[in-house]
């Protein structure tokens, strides 16, 4: 079977978007952007799941996707109401303490996000990555390119939120 133009057209533009929306991610300081620009960048994934012609991770990752995505959406949410309508993750930090609860929820949405074993991420990730292999080892460096990027970006938020010194204004402690 060969691939059409069609379906190489899809797989670049999928890589293009997984890549560069994961960059755009990473230098934003908003935490609702953060998870904006990523979800960009998991569409591309998924796009380029479609394009090598892994149809079934394509949607599997959607599936999951959609699962740890509203999970983290809704702790932003949590977070934001929390620290007075603040959005800026450096006004931010520490937040461990004073929201438990969310914290540990957002941690295993993250977890799944970041693809790490046994979240479902991990298994929709994989199998994305192992298309694009099949297909050509580029397309599989730049699908584990984008999926580094989204662990860096996501646990750079994790941390900036949630750890170190509560850096959000008297009002919210």
């Amino acid at each position: 079977e060969h691939p059409t133009f069609a379906m190489d057209m899809v797989l670049w533009v999928g890589c293009f978007t997984a890549l560069f929306s994961a960059t755009i991610a990473v230098a934003q300081f908003d935490i609702k952007r953060v998870l904006a620009y990523s979800t960009c960048s998991q569409l591309g994934l998924m796009m380029m799941s479609l394009g090598a012609g892994g149809y079934v991770a394509g949607q599997f990752h959607l599936l999951t996707h959609a699962f740890f995505k509203a999970l983290l959406f809704l702790g932003s949410g949590c977070v934001i109401i929390g620290t007075h309508h603040e959005q800026d993750m450096r006004k931010m930090g520490g937040l461990k303490k004073y929201m438990p609860i969310t914290f540990w929820c957002y941690l295993a949405g993250m977890l799944a996000l970041s693809g790490v074993p046994p979240f479902a991420g991990f298994f929709s990730k994989d199998e994305i990555l192992w298309q694009a292999w099949n297909r050509h080892p580029l397309f599989w460096g730049m699908g584990a390119l984008g999926a580094l990027l989204t662990s860096f970006y996501m646990f750079r938020l994790l941390f900036l939120t949630f750890h170190g010194e509560c850096r959000a204004d008297e009002k919210v402690k």
